[in-house]
């Protein structure tokens, strides 16, 4: 009875001690967890932009031409605005001008505006004598 008590000792110690080693390997065999999910990546918005203006009419050859520069935000960090075009408050000539923006951010997401408007060069012929009035 002693020896059988003793085989049953070495035995549950022998099972516990595999147990417990092999609960540490599977431990250290186990997959890594996920990496976090990248931050959303949103692009940024534009406000004040005002797309499309209406006819600046002039008698000139050219018209100063006004308009709010767009400014633009993101939610996530900073953002910056590029022109391409001259600015508001220059002098344009006849036709129609497109003005261009773009809003990017410091991740690199971008989205674009355009600034459209049409000058209109008004041209009065010479007057000339009236028909209908009486010669003196």
């Amino acid at each position: 009875m002693k020896t059988t008590s003793i085989i049953l000792c070495l035995l549950c110690i022998t099972l516990f001690h595999a147990t417990d080693a092999w609960s540490r390997r599977r431990r250290r065999r186990s997959d890594p967890p996920p990496p976090p999910p990248p931050p959303p990546n949103t692009a940024p918005r534009f406000y004040n932009c005002p797309q499309s203006l209406p006819v600046q009419y002039t008698t000139t050859p050219t018209a100063v031409v006004t308009w709010v520069e767009p400014t633009c935000t993101d939610t996530e960090s900073s953002c910056t605005v590029s022109r391409s075009g001259p600015p508001s408050g220059s002098s344009f000539g006849e036709g129609t001008h497109s003005i261009a923006y773009t809003a990017t951010d410091t991740s690199g997401s971008s989205t674009s505006c355009t600034v459209s408007f049409t000058v209109n060069v008004i041209r009065c012929s010479s007057p000339s004598s009236p028909q209908h009035c009486p010669t003196l």
